[in-house]
């Protein structure tokens, strides 16, 4: 009878809560509004390793985002922010289940500060624009998976254009209020991380994430990332494209660069993103975004200031975007913040009232420059 290797395993239980006290003036109507939530999205993960002996260890990842509002996980589902299963050795690491995407690791780095934490346009830094949630109408900065031109539904009638997308799902074509589940997120993916090289400074992963099953559709995303980390300095370059999904030909690209620097009495991050889309009904083919941030540790304060630009070439959603802040630390694992955002954004894309036909260009509608307001505690466990 064969014999099993012993291995050794572990549970770690972790993760962060985020409250705060919010005053947003609306994207659409101007009017005020307070409310208490989180300024990032909370979580609460569980981490098991088991460690094979030779090198080898399997892995799994589960992490919800617990609401402080009102307790719920929202309809972002129970483990939102990963569900994946992984085997990993001196070969590499093949991971299997919902994950964050290749473009993600790009959209974060500028924003990372003493801690490895970000701030800032809903805690989001870099991915969100002030104007609303992840998959909101109008929220994407940058975005961490390609819109595919901001396709119409496939029944060639819509109210939402530029929704943020998902790359595994056709709910941005079918219903683009329930994007924000899957704007930062690939689903049904498997991702292959090569052995980190030049000792240990260079790091890459080969991430291919299936569409919807069900009748044949499409929907499929690919994507690759390649990080350098040395030093003061972390840089990360990300590509991925989203195939099309069923009932539609639109297809999009995403090419993110992102880098950090560490000059030790200050922190300075940029990054640069082109989007590409091609196919009947999207309401744009290509999108530009830029951002600069600057991160000025004080002891136990940090002020930050980030700014930058969101454009297309067809739509009028050309937006310049303004964060300033100052974290507190008063312990290594609790901080306090103050937040305030502001978009001069000249109008969100959003089509006018009624339906418009396939592969019409959406006229937008101008709006109030949308601002945030925020105080808050965060506390890691």
């Amino acid at each position: 009878m064969a014999v099993l290797p012993s291995s050794t395993s572990s549970l770690t239980i972790g993760g962060m809560i985020d409250a705060g006290v919010f005053r947003q003036v609306s994207a659409t109507t101007g009017q005020s509004t307070v409310n208490v939530g989180s300024n990032t999205a909370s979580r609460l993960r569980f981490v098991g390793v088991e460690d094979m002996g030779g090198g080898n260890k399997a892995t799994f990842w589960l992490e919800m985002q617990p609401s402080v509002t009102d307790g719920t996980t929202g309809s972002a589902g129970l483990f939102n922010r990963g569900a994946w299963a992984s085997l990993s050795g001196g070969w590499g690491e093949v991971r299997l289940g919902r994950m964050g995407t290749n473009t993600i690791s790009a959209v974060i780095v500028p924003d990372i500060q003493q801690g490895g934490a970000f701030y800032g346009f809903y805690g989001g830094g870099f991915l969100f624009s002030g104007m609303g949630g992840p998959g909101a109408q109008g929220a994407a900065w940058f975005a961490a998976n390609p819109t595919r031109g901001g396709g119409l539904q496939a029944s060639g009638t819509t109210g939402n254009t530029t929704a943020q997308a998902s790359s595994t799902t056709n709910l941005n074509q079918t219903d683009p209020a329930k994007t924000a589940i899957d704007s930062t997120r690939y689903n049904r993916a498997i991702r292959y991380s090569l052995p980190a090289m030049l000792n240990g400074t260079l790091t890459a992963n080969i991430t291919s994430a299936y569409g919807n099953t069900g009748n044949g559709a499409g929907g499929g995303s690919q994507g690759v990332d390649v990080s350098y980390n040395a030093g003061a300095l972390r840089s990360t370059f990300a590509y991925q494209r989203a195939g099309a999904e069923a009932g539609s030909d639109a297809t999009g690209s995403l090419t993110t660069l992102g880098v950090n620097y560490n000059f030790g009495s200050f922190i300075l991050g940029g990054a640069l993103q082109s989007e590409k889309a091609s196919g009947t009904g999207i309401v744009f083919n290509s999108g530009r975004s830029a951002g600069l941030a600057a991160f000025v540790p004080m002891g136990a304060a940090t002020p930050f200031i980030k700014i930058g630009s969101h454009s297309y070439d067809t739509l009028g959603t050309n937006t310049s975007m303004v964060n300033v802040g100052v974290t507190y630390s008063l312990s290594k694992k609790t901080l306090v913040f103050v937040d305030y955002a502001r978009n001069g954004a000249t109008n969100t894309g959003t089509a006018a009232s009624g339906t418009v036909a396939a592969g019409n260009v959406v006229a937008a509608v101008a709006v109030a420059a949308p601002r945030l307001f925020s105080v808050g505690l965060q506390t890691n466990f």
